[in-house]
C-alpha cells in the first residue's frame, strides 16, 4: 500500500510553502488553515484537531507551521 501525504500549514507562511512546493515539484495537497487562528492557541488547537480527524485517509500529515499560536 502506498503512503498518502498531505500539509497542512497556516495560511501566514503560504507564499514560503507554495514556493517550495514547486520548487520541490510536491504533488501532496496542501491545506490552509485561516489566519485568524495564528494568535489564538487554543483555537488552532482545536481547528487542527478537526482537519486531523477528517484526513484519516491519509498516512502522513506534515504541519507547516513556525510561531502560530503563540
Amino acid at each position: 500500500m502506498s503512503e498518502k501525504f498531505m500539509i497542512i500549514g497556516c495560511e501566514m507562511l503560504k507564499d514560503e510553502i507554495e514556493y517550495a512546493h514547486r520548487k520541490c515539484n510536491c504533488i501532496w495537497p496542501v491545506l490552509w488553515v485561516p489566519r485568524k487562528y495564528h494568535n489564538t492557541p487554543e483555537k488552532l488547537k482545536n481547528v487542527l484537531q478537526e482537519i486531523v480527524n477528517q484526513c484519516q485517509e491519509y498516512s502522513k500529515i506534515i504541519f507547516t507551521y513556525g510561531a502560530c499560536g503563540g
